[in-house]
């Protein structure tokens, strides 16, 4: 009967998690996010994951929850006030991550990633940031603001270094590319990432895992192409941003992933769902 005592309360209190991506919906307020635009995103993250499950049906995936990061009280939503909004969706974080699940977090800004960075970093353990999007998101701002993560990640910890795969030269300027060399930052830009070139972004990605402990991968919805068609020249190939995923995964070394989108059309699209099904049925198979 002890016995059987000891291993009910073991089951209890030490837990196996089965699911090892737990999803984590956010939908943050931050400059210059309008309140109109915080709420059409918030609508659409708050029933992400029951479309993404019903895409899905994987075994791998858990929903945790979903978190609207507000700084001022609103009627019509739950009252989350900083730092104590951030608190719970760290303290679930961290719970996941302490059974070695690999949570993935769908936002409406890359600038979420901010308020998780503390749970992420251990110790001198260096943190490597994949940034799958044509921007470098390096803004140098006195606040935090929508494209300046990267730059506040970088300045904030010594233990993180970036390296942006899909930057479009259109778009960036000298300043910001001789912003993002003086930050010890690497990139492959927007014309260099494809099927043609993937043995070199292969090598590329392979050389910056090398030197991380860990990585966070955070990718930009709005930067790939919705679909596997070529047509789209001015978005990322869908195809070479699977690859990258699970060349990351593959290494053992992911401990969060990212997926960053505010409208209809990029978190409700084919690209978004072939991201979230090969992240969960990798995990799946390799449990």
């Amino acid at each position: 009967m002890l016995s059987v005592f000891k291993q009910l309360w073991k089951n209890r209190y030490h837990p196996t998690i089965e699911h090892k991506l737990p999803i984590f919906t956010v939908c943050e307020s931050i400059k210059p996010i309008s309140n109109v635009e915080f709420e059409d995103a918030e609508s659409l993250l708050e029933t992400a994951y029951d479309w993404l499950s019903d895409q899905s049906h994987s075994h791998s995936m858990r929903n945790v929850g979903h978190f609207p990061l507000l700084s001022v009280y609103s009627a019509e939503r739950p009252y989350f006030e900083s730092p104590y909004a951030n608190c719970a969706l760290n303290s679930q974080l961290v719970e996941h991550l302490s059974h070695g699940a690999t949570p993935m977090v769908i936002t409406n800004c890359h600038e979420t990633l901010l308020n998780l960075l503390p749970s992420l970093i251990i110790d001198s353990e260096q943190l490597g940031i994949i940034n799958i999007n044509a921007d470098f998101l390096m803004d140098q701002t006195l606040e935090v603001k929508t494209g300046s993560m990267l730059h506040f990640a970088l300045n904030r910890h010594n233990e993180c270094r970036a390296f942006h795969i899909g930057i479009d030269p259109n778009s960036a300027s000298k300043s910001q590319l001789d912003y993002a060399e003086d930050m010890g930052c690497d990139w492959a830009l927007l014309n260099e990432v494809n099927y043609r070139n993937k043995g070199m972004v292969k090598s590329q990605v392979a050389r910056f895992l090398h030197h991380c402990d860990k990585v966070v991968i955070t990718i930009d919805l709005a930067s790939i192409s919705k679909t596997m068609s070529k047509l789209e020249n001015q978005k990322l190939e869908l195809s070479m941003v699977l690859r990258i995923l699970r060349q990351c995964m593959s290494a053992n070394k992911t401990t969060l992933i990212q997926l960053v989108g505010n409208k209809e059309e990029h978190i409700y699209s084919a690209s978004t769902q072939l991201i979230v099904e090969q992240a969960s049925h990798f995990y799946y198979f390799s449990r």
